[in-house]
């Protein structure tokens, strides 16, 4: 079996960069990052990658970074990461912000990120984070704590009303800690936290749809199946559980149930990283398409099959409909 050299710093930083970059060559105005993390080493470095940029690209990207910060109540951080957690106190972290989009760095836009800022307008006066429901996770795992509506929120993308989430007339912090502790044995991750205290306070969120929490699985699985992905595509990929990386797995050619999640969404992520800025919006999709259909035929000539969509109910062309629609409006 072979085993990935990548560390955990060099994963992140590929992840960022990709995001970012996605972002930025969707975007038509000024996209603003501020980069959360416990190693200042990472804005050089990324500042450094995107100075070869065009200048049209470059020029609009604002980047910041700001190390992460725990209250001196949170007394159970031994079992979680600090990175991974910060989310829970976005508020202050962030005391200067009155709305953000937090986002995990193992996601890709396939949109402009300012038709996700355009659901802030959408919340009403009580609504304070926007969420995406999660793949399955809750529907498919033997999870023995409440979550939020039908198969629960993902923390991963939070279009958060920090404002708001400071003056909720619930006390935050010791609702966060008392959960934790209550639950200590149940719980693995900070959407565990996130899905226990939005079940008892479900108007504070917005739903989005799931398209803004892409993945393969909402493709194949009739349980959480997602339907605006066929009419809308992917909207933003988030490669959960290391799904970017997946090249391990394909060289050694297991022919597995699971290759079907794995393959599409490295795809879309190595696309996206070779992808060079310089060249027109097109290229990307062409090549990304032309890539995905390669994967899929070897995929079913290791399998044996006839199956038109190995990957997915829907066609390739249906999940990339937003860059091609981009495509369109740029001839």
């Amino acid at each position: 079996m072979r085993v990935s050299t990548m560390t955990k710093f060099e994963t992140q930083m590929r992840q960022a960069i990709v995001l970012i970059k996605s972002a930025v060559a969707l975007n038509p105005s000024t996209v603003r990052f501020v980069l959360l993390g416990n190693d200042e080493t990472v804005l050089p470095a990324i500042e450094e990658y995107v100075s070869n940029w065009p200048d049209r690209f470059r020029n609009r990207l604002k980047l910041s970074y700001r190390p992460v910060i725990m209250p001196e109540e949170w007394h159970l951080m031994d079992f979680y990461e600090k990175c991974v957690t910060e989310k829970l106190f976005l508020p202050w972290v962030l005391s200067d912000f009155d709305s953000v989009v937090y986002l995990d760095t193992d996601h890709v836009f396939m949109r402009p990120p300012e038709h996700l800022l355009a659901h802030f307008k959408n919340f009403d006066d009580t609504q304070v984070l926007g969420v995406a429901p999660v793949d399955g996770y809750y529907l498919q795992s033997n999870i023995e704590i409440p979550y939020y509506g039908r198969q629960g929120l993902s923390s991963a993308l939070l279009l958060a009303n920090l404002t708001r989430w400071r003056d909720l007339p619930v006390d935050w912090l010791p609702i966060v800690t008392s959960v934790a502790k209550v639950y200590k044995d149940s719980i693995v991750s900070d959407q565990d936290i996130f899905n226990l205290v939005f079940s008892e306070f479900p108007d504070y969120i917005y739903d989005l749809s799931c398209d803004w929490s892409g993945s393969i699985e909402q493709c194949l699985s009739v349980n959480w199946n997602c339907s605006s992905i066929e009419q809308t595509g992917f909207s933003l990929v988030h490669g959960a559980r290391s799904r970017f990386f997946a090249e391990d797995v394909w060289r050694m050619r297991t022919i597995s149930y699971g290759l079907k999640y794995v393959i599409p969404m490295e795809e879309i992520f190595t696309t996206w990283e070779r992808y060079d800025l310089t060249e027109p919006l097109s290229v990307l999709l062409q090549t990304l398409t032309k890539n995905l259909h390669t994967r899929e035929d070897e995929l079913r000539k290791a399998q044996a099959s006839h199956k038109e969509n190995l990957f997915c109910l829907y066609s390739f062309e249906k999940l990339l409909k937003q860059l091609n629609d981009l495509v369109q409006i740029k001839k």
